[in-house]
């Protein structure tokens, strides 16, 4: 197994084990505090486009510190002002002063650690072993990211969800540790936004265009759609912790699949998985026992998709002759596509439709993904047979 000697990635997917944990507590169950709050459903959100925003008009900032101290120490900041936010998300009690630190805060935080955290797993990988290595990082994301909803779920029924974001701030301080072990890599040339506009390779951009109106239209949504069928957080995180402990069977076989050139077909088996879930979810699902069938179809899909479109995705980043400033790209796009998601979302939900209704929407962001992605591919096919 060469691709277990790196030692770095190995170090790096160690923390995003860890780090999954808080990412999967946030957008798992932040949601659903606030509705908890009695926030409306449109107002939530438009408190996540509000992050969105956010974290456009402070990227420059975050790029202008990462330049100066380094991707390493970026990296590190982010790690360790991550689980403030869970102090910050339990002073939140309706509309007021604490959920605009909260929006401000969770914008500042995800541009320190994602900006650095992509270009130092694009760096450090190898090209020739991504797929396996994007498995093992998926594995052992999914193994701690289902502790989450499975042991939130049954904290928040029985004690709420202070001693859940308590947890979780303990888990991500850990996370820091891994990365004491990995190497200082070079931020890349210092840019201004003209320059870094017209030598970027923009190919980024719209990938987490897609990726970004994908996942929020309907990984995003479903959360909450399906908070609204269960109702009972026990339940629920177990429904949630089901697809992630699937996702752990497929995962680093399809890293496989992937380096020996069969990225593209998974991807649109993916997508015949992927379309037939959104279309069951966002009109047909009503029971626990469709909501399961097509839980597991979806942790299918997600393992065809996401391991060949992130393979592809870094080694496009890697290839980049500044990725810092690739990366800043493609979170530009991430938070295009999130907008296009939540803002046409509170609008139609406020207007009276089922949000379950408007999930179609992430297909477009699907097809966006397998449109920037099929050139890649076909170059990386074409490699594979000469």
């Amino acid at each position: 197994m060469n691709f277990l000697k790196n030692k770095n990635i190995n170090l790096l997917n160690l923390h995003t084990g860890l780090m999954s944990f808080g990412d999967s507590i946030i957008y798992v169950f932040g949601s659903v505090y606030f509705l908890k709050q009695g926030l409306s459903l449109p107002v939530v959100l438009l408190i996540w486009a509000a992050v969105h925003v956010a974290r456009i008009l402070i990227r420059p900032l975050a790029l202008k510190l990462i330049q100066t101290i380094g991707l390493k120490k970026g990296l590190m900041v982010g790690t360790l002002l991550y689980p403030f936010l869970f102090a910050i998300i339990t002073q939140v009690e309706g509309l007021g002063i604490w959920l605009a630190v909260f929006v401000v805060y969770f914008a500042i935080i995800d541009n320190l650690y994602w900006l650095p955290y992509h270009v130092y797993f694009a760096t450090l990988g190898d090209n020739e072993h991504r797929g396996k290595q994007l498995g093992e990082r998926e594995s052992l994301v999914t193994l701690l990211a289902v502790a989450a909803p499975i042991l939130g779920g049954w904290l928040i029924d029985r004690y709420d969800f202070w001693i859940i974001y308590i947890i979780t701030m303990f888990v991500l301080m850990l996370a820091a540790i891994p990365l004491l072990f990995t190497p200082n890599i070079p931020e890349g040339k210092k840019l201004k936004y003209k320059q870094a506009i017209k030598s970027t390779n923009k190919s980024g951009f719209w990938v987490y265009t897609g990726w970004g109106l994908l996942f929020t239209a309907h990984e995003f949504l479903w959360v909450i759609v399906l908070f609204k069928l269960v109702g009972e957080f026990t339940i629920f995180g177990w429904l949630i912790g089901l697809e992630l402990l699937l996702m752990i069977v497929f995962s680093l076989l399809l890293g496989h699949l992937t380096d020996k050139g069969k990225g593209w077909t998974n991807i649109l088996i993916a997508s015949v998985l992927l379309t037939t879930v959104i279309i069951a979810r966002s009109f047909f699902i009503s029971d626990i026992l469709t909501i399961i069938i097509f839980e597991v179809i979806m942790a299918l899909a997600l393992c065809f998709f996401n391991v060949p479109a992130e393979t592809g995705y870094y080694n496009l980043a890697q290839k980049s002759p500044n990725r810092l400033w690739f990366q800043a790209f493609s979170e530009m796009g991430w938070d295009v596509g999130g907008l296009a998601a939540l803002l046409p979302a509170a609008a139609l939900v406020y207007s009276g439709v089922e949000l379950r209704h408007v999930m179609p929407g992430a297909l477009i962001g699907m097809l966006v993904i397998i449109f920037v992605l099929r050139k890649y591919f076909a170059d990386s096919e074409i490699k594979e047979k000469g």
